[in-house]
């Protein structure tokens, strides 16, 4: 790990930084726990421009942070970072959770326009009660704290604090002020702090932080609690006007400290990448009574995918166990969603008769919400009743449009059926609107899996090349390029691509130092014995 990063920190303190491409083919050669710190240690500082300081009383960022990290730079960063976390198999593969969290994200940015930038959220199958930001607006969830949050608002004020990260540009302003002298420094104890929300073992986090100057580290520290009271102040803003509770931010600061000392101050992640003081919890509960008190009940899709995220740590076997005591001893705040992830949690074991009972009675005191359509569509599915599956889906998506989960339901059962004249009918109507979905192109691809392979590798080379994996997007549209097919317009659009995935590995290449790029370590679907698999949950 020391190697890697340190090869970075150089990088950093030679001023390369700002160059994305040099920067990348130096971090896609570190070991994987090496890139792992190195991608979380972005979490304590982010990244695009905010706009109208005054609307929601922000600082004068001035231009010394563009000059240290331009926001082009920052976007471009981002969705090479984002590539290689998908390619890590971190991120979890569950539609519901994240068409959630893009929405609590919408919900929060939409009541301040002001803050500029466009933002993506992501869940990450991991149990730590934690969040992190990435250059370009890319804010990452963890499992573990959604599923602990104990309300709404206590999730919204973390993806608020995240935010309010990226829009202060955390991360230029830090090599701004500290400048390129000390940026080696910088580096390696960034890592520190940011490996300690990786590593269970907090002596990986001390042995980093021996690598740099007691003097340095005390700077880092105290400015990185500069940044942390700023995306207090901003975030509670962001989180007040967007109708939650504003309290609710110092108070899941002070819960997270009692925990950490009941723990015996074995920090939690959340408080190895925000680091939490008295000071801090009393300046956030002084800001909060200055804003106005609101009662908020929580929405049925928190409480519905709180829940699932339980049952995705906790795993189907354990999750039973707790739906089931939590019921025989009357202990939930909310009954529907305890039967609802009961109902999970039995279809993942198979139990779908179990599961369809524990889904009535979820239905009986939350009816009609989405994700319970959609798990009374995946029973019939599991059941082989694939007609009853596909009007099941088709009435769910008619009337919730954009729960595109819905809609990539009724595909799958019309998949399942051989349906292909159906299939293609909803797959045309759906890429006018999800084109820029991997998911879409996941199942464009299944539809053409067994008897068009021009297609089929043409729709998974889209599906790689949105989701930013270049190597893997490269390889199935040369596939598709050696496929039989006459159809003129979509081989130049293949060429194309190809032409354009080509420049763009060969600059990775060179800002390598002409080495080649080590091979990513999914399995592309060339060497798949299906097609690439496409999942709603």
């Amino acid at each position: 790990m020391t190697h890697g990063v340190g090869a970075v920190g150089q990088a950093c303190a030679a001023g390369s930084i700002d160059d994305p491409a040099h920067l990348r083919g130096m971090i896609i050669a570190m070991k994987p726990h090496a890139l792992l710190c190195l991608l979380l240690s972005l979490s304590l500082l982010s990244s695009p421009v905010a706009t109208q300081a005054d609307a929601l009383q922000l600082p004068d960022l001035g231009d010394a942070s563009q000059a240290a990290l331009s926001p082009q730079a920052e976007q471009k960063l981002g969705r090479q970072i984002m590539g290689m976390i998908r390619e890590s198999g971190e991120m979890l593969d569950d539609a519901e959770v994240e068409l959630y969290i893009n929405q609590l994200g919408r919900r929060l940015a939409s009541a301040s326009p002001e803050l500029g930038p466009s933002f993506e959220f992501f869940p990450l199958l991991d149990p730590q009660i934690n969040a992190f930001a990435l250059p370009g607006g890319f804010i990452g969830v963890h499992t573990g704290l959604i599923y602990t949050a104990q309300g709404e608002s206590e999730l919204a004020s973390v993806l608020a604090h995240e935010m309010a990260h990226v829009t202060q540009r955390h991360i230029a302003r830090s090599i701004a002020q500290q400048g390129n002298n000390q940026l080696l420094a910088i580096a390696g104890i960034l890592v520190a702090i940011l490996a300690a929300s990786v590593s269970k073992n907090t002596q990986v986090s001390a042995a980093a932080m021996n690598a740099g100057t007691g003097m340095a580290i005390q700077n880092q520290l105290t400015f990185s609690r500069d940044f942390e009271r700023e995306a207090d102040n901003i975030g509670m803003q962001i989180l007040s006007r967007a109708g939650f509770d504003a309290r609710a931010m110092p108070t899941f600061f002070e819960r997270m400290q009692r925990v950490n000392r009941a723990n015996d101050n074995q920090a939690l992640a959340f408080l190895r990448t925000h680091p939490v003081t008295g000071e801090r919890i009393s300046a956030g509960q002084d800001r909060a009574a200055q804003l106005p008190v609101k009662l908020v009940a929580d929405s049925p899709a928190f409480l519905l995918v709180r829940e699932k995220c339980r049952v995705w740590q906790l795993g189907p076997m354990e999750a039973v166990k707790f739906y089931q005591h939590a019921l025989d001893n009357r202990q939930f705040n909310h009954e529907g969603a305890i039967w609802y992830g009961l109902a999970v949690a039995r279809l993942k074991l198979g139990d779908t008769a179990g599961a369809q009972t524990a889904l009535n009675e979820a239905s009986q005191r939350m009816a009609g919400h989405p994700m319970l359509l959609s798990l009374g569509g995946d029973i019939r599915l599991r059941l082989r009743d694939y007609a009853g599956a596909r009007a099941l889906f088709h009435e769910a998506a008619r009337r919730y449009p954009d729960a595109r989960y819905l809609a990539y339901g009724e595909v799958d059962a019309a998949l399942a059926q051989g349906d292909q004249t159906g299939v293609a009918a909803l797959l045309k109507l759906l890429s006018v609107r999800y084109a820029n979905d991997p998911a879409l192109w996941q199942r464009v691809a299944r539809q053409y899996a067994d008897h068009d392979r021009l297609r089929y590798h043409q729709a998974l080379g889209n599906a790689y090349y949105l989701q930013n994996k270049p190597s893997a997007a490269l390889e199935q549209y040369q596939l598709a390029s050696q496929a039989p097919g006459e159809d003129f317009y979509l081989r130049s659009a293949v060429e194309a691509r190809i032409r354009e995935l080509q420049t763009q590995l060969d600059e990775a290449r060179k800002e390598n130092g002409g080495k080649p790029l080590p091979r990513e370590r999914w399995q592309s679907g060339a060497q798949q014995s299906g097609p690439l698999a496409a999942h709603r949950h």
